[in-house]
């Protein structure tokens, strides 16, 4: 994950598509196999995500980890 604005950036849209999706923060952390607080953590910007983790909350919210990361490629997750 990148640092600086990025990190802000990111937070700002996990959680803007957490409340779109109707998700707690418990609720998307556990979805995605994660521990139960580390969304919270993101979205505090306290913890920086591993490219493994946003990859498994990018799949519950069907986007892009790029998405979330670089705000790039589309919104919604393509399957092929």
């Amino acid at each position: 994950m990148e640092t600086g604005g990025s990190f802000c950036l990111f937070a700002q849209r996990l959680r803007r598509l957490r409340l779109e999706r109707g998700l707690t923060q418990k609720q998307l952390s556990l979805q995605a196999g994660l521990a139960k607080d580390l969304v919270w953590r993101w979205e505090r910007e306290l913890w920086r995500a591993r490219r493994r983790s946003v990859e498994r909350v990018a799949a519950v919210l069907q986007v892009e980890p790029e998405y979330l990361t670089k705000g790039r490629d589309s919104l919604t997750k393509r399957f092929a």
